[in-house]
């Protein structure tokens, strides 16, 4: 859908990995599919029409962003909102829903190049 030049959510997406559909975010409506599937596994042929932004859609994504939220930090959010979840938790107005607490001590940066912070 991006060669088309319409954004559709993901969040599993890697371009160095195969799509999985395994975040369910990057769900349509395909015509004659009784079901939503998911953008990134289902090929395009030919005359399909797709809808992308349907409120079903909107209200199921929403709904599994805020699962995501409930141990977030939503400082972390604020503090780095161009990675793809912290987008899609400003684009959904999640940021609120975002309980989980930022704990300095879970953070590892002894490794010059690699940082790990298990509160995240």
């Amino acid at each position: 859908l991006q060669a088309i030049n319409s954004e559709v959510p993901t969040l599993c997406h890697d371009e160095r990995l195969s799509a999985s559909g395994s975040c369910r975010m990057c769900e349509v409506n395909v015509q004659g599919i009784a079901h939503p599937v998911a953008s990134c596994v289902t090929a395009l042929t030919d005359g399909m029409v797709i809808e992308t932004h349907a409120p079903e859609l909107e209200r199921e994504r929403r709904a599994l962003l805020k699962m995501e939220a409930e141990h977030y930090p939503a400082d972390v959010v604020t503090k780095f909102p161009d990675k793809p979840l912290h987008r899609w938790l400003l684009h959904y107005d999640l940021v609120n829903d975002c309980l989980g607490t930022h704990k300095p001590e879970l953070l590892d940066d002894a490794h010059p190049y690699i940082n790990v912070d298990m509160s995240q």
